[in-house]
């Protein structure tokens, strides 16, 4: 029951440019090789150097809120060097995506039968029928607007990565190249999603939208919640019957066991792959927030058991990280070196299991992180 082979396409490594953050750091290492010449004499010390930069920026970053290493870079990079290095995953079929699959008890479900299932749940619950409109924010490689299409559902995508808008066009999908913050402001976006939706997803997306700096401040954690419901408003049809939105989303529990230090640990190695951080989990923060846009909440379903099932049941599901180093991807993996400045924290990443320690096994109610799918439908 596994996933398609994924062939190497050598073009495709084009996707790990990224134009501020691959310039930064080839010029960190160009001025670390060159502090290294001029203090040291030897070039062996230019690590030690270009790891001082590291760590300044992350200090400026985390300590003083000022971004030397571009957020929606970092995240880009995290999912395209996830589809050309993964096993597995949502670009290779067999019942996986960048979420996780609806179990429901039954952890002896065939994956692909988990995931239809998980669609149909959503499907049902937001009332779709044949010919309505989903636009799907966060759209991964394209599985959901694929299930929506054979439903005989319009969905239109929202993207900011260009491997899995690649995947996505390719499967014939309607997929827009954007942040969504950049939506509003944007004529041609605008005339393409706004009223035209009878729903709106968000499948596992919304815990990138707000970046790991405003970790301390609600306000402006706040601030962009309420701008994604907002523009959520906007996007929904005035004469829909259904108007409704759907999200899927890991927000911050209790500390439970789990030592702070190895929380802060997770977080800073999860933010430095796919940067952002959760929604808080005790004070329902995304539920206030869509309040202030005009939504009421009418379901919250807990699936953190599922979710970290889907990574206990499938060891190349992307909790694990499991890949085969070929040829192509240590070609990938060098590139990462020189043309990141996230590479160390993204290798550190890779080869443990650091996500699964976001869950206490024995306790699931306890782990530092829960899964929510919530709905809301407009006042």
């Amino acid at each position: 029951m596994g996933a398609t082979e994924q062939k190497p396409n050598w073009s495709e490594l084009v996707f790990l440019w990224q134009p501020w953050n691959s310039c930064l750091n080839l010029a960190t290492w160009a001025a670390s090789l060159c502090l290294a010449m001029t203090l040291t004499g030897s070039a062996a010390t230019v690590l030690a150097f270009y790891l001082v930069f590291i760590v300044i920026y992350d200090i400026l970053y985390y300590g003083y809120k000022f971004s030397i290493i571009d957020e929606n870079g970092t995240l880009r990079q995290g999912y395209n060097l996830s589809y050309l290095i993964d096993d597995a995953g949502s670009a290779l079929g067999g019942g996986l995506d960048y979420g996780f699959n609806y179990y429901n008890g039954n952890f002896k479900k065939d994956r692909i039968q988990a995931q239809q299932d998980k669609f149909d749940f959503c499907y049902q619950q937001l009332g779709l029928q044949a010919g309505m409109t989903v636009i799907d924010c966060g759209c991964g490689c394209g599985d959901w607007l694929n299930y929506l299409r054979t439903r005989g559902v319009t969905g239109i995508g929202i993207n900011i990565t260009p491997a899995q808008v690649k995947v996505c066009r390719e499967r014939g999908l309607t997929v827009l190249l954007t942040d969504w913050k950049l939506i509003g402001g944007n004529a041609e976006f605008e005339k393409q999603l706004y009223g035209k939706a009878d729903a709106v997803t968000c499948w596992d997306t919304i815990e990138h939208y707000v970046p790991s700096k405003c970790r301390t401040s609600v306000a402006q954690q706040d601030a962009i919640y309420t701008q994604l419901f907002q523009l959520i408003q906007k996007f929904l049809s005035p004469d829909s019957k259904v108007g409704r939105t759907w999200t899927s989303c890991l927000h911050y529990g209790s500390i439970g066991k789990s030592h702070w230090m190895t929380r802060s640990y997770n977080d800073y190695l999860l933010d430095k792959f796919h940067s952002g951080c959760y929604p808080d989990y005790s004070t329902r923060q995304l539920t206030q927030n869509a309040k202030r846009a005009k939504f009421t909440q009418i379901m919250e379903k807990n699936l953190t058991e599922d979710y970290y099932m889907t990574s206990v049941l499938c060891p190349n599901h992307f909790g694990r990280h499991k890949h085969t180093l070929t040829f192509y991807r240590a070609v990938a993996l060098s590139l990462v070196v020189l043309l990141d400045p996230n590479w160390l924290q993204r290798f550190l990443w890779m080869n443990q299991e650091a996500w699964m320690d976001q869950f206490d096994a024995k306790k699931l109610e306890d782990s530092p992180m829960q899964l929510l799918w919530i709905m809301w439908e407009r006042n």
